[in-house]
């Protein structure tokens, strides 16, 4: 026999296991307003006042390393395939910056979009991310001074441009994009709510934007200087 709506565990006063990860009643366009869909929307609010509210503990200090330390993991990965998408102007100017910034922070997004009550402070979000950019620009700086960039053409200036200019511009912008990550986070706590993406977005694109302009900078001066 197959299983009715009686079935529902939003209708049936069994809540779901888990995070979010679950379509809420109270979110169907056409239940909208009916007492099922109102008492998933409550019991909704209760599990996350409930989540907002557990105490501090070590298992929640062991996962924010473990995001720090993954999120170095996808950022080198991010550096060893980038070279894929070209070193046309747009490609460097719009296409890596792009690219790069969302890698930085895409598991800080994706656990603040699925949990962001396991970050307790907003120091530990924008550790993350700066954990994430240091990582990042060491692999690029490794590649670009060793393989990309041939031995007759490396010089003292070029290697001090990747070291600190080029190192400063990744922590920079993605020190940005979590400022964003944790100004939404903070706002989340404040509600005991969800987090919503759209408060963080414009930190994000900042991010890209001035990671675009510092590449478009290195262009024209590159151009202006070989040309």
């Amino acid at each position: 026999m197959s299983s009715g709506i009686e079935d529902e565990p939003a209708l049936n006063g069994v809540a779901p296991d888990g995070g979010l990860d679950f379509d809420p009643l109270y979110g169907e366009g056409a239940l909208a307003g009916t007492e099922a869909a109102e008492a998933d929307r409550a019991r909704h609010a209760a599990h996350l006042r409930a989540m907002w509210s557990e105490p501090p503990s070590a298992r929640r200090a062991a996962f924010v390393l473990g995001v720090c330390a993954v999120s170095g993991l996808l950022a080198v990965v991010c550096a060893l395939l980038k070279g894929t998408i070209g070193v046309f102007a747009l490609s460097v100017t719009v296409g890596a910056p792009v690219i790069e910034e969302m890698a930085k922070v895409a598991l800080a997004l994706w656990t603040l979009e699925k949990s962001p009550w396991k970050f307790q402070s907003f120091s530990e979000i924008m550790l993350a991310g700066v954990a994430s950019a240091a990582v990042f620009a060491a692999i690029e700086n490794v590649l670009y001074l060793c393989v990309y960039i041939p031995k007759d053409d490396l010089s003292s200036g070029i290697v001090l441009y990747r070291l600190i200019v080029c190192t400063a511009v990744h922590i920079v912008c993605t020190s940005v994009a979590s400022a964003g990550l944790a100004r939404g986070w903070r706002e989340a706590k404040a509600r005991l709510g969800e987090f919503r993406k759209s408060r963080a977005m414009p930190f994000l694109v900042a991010a890209m934007v001035l990671h675009g302009l510092h590449n478009a900078g290195a262009i024209v001066w590159s151009i202006a200087n070989n040309g």
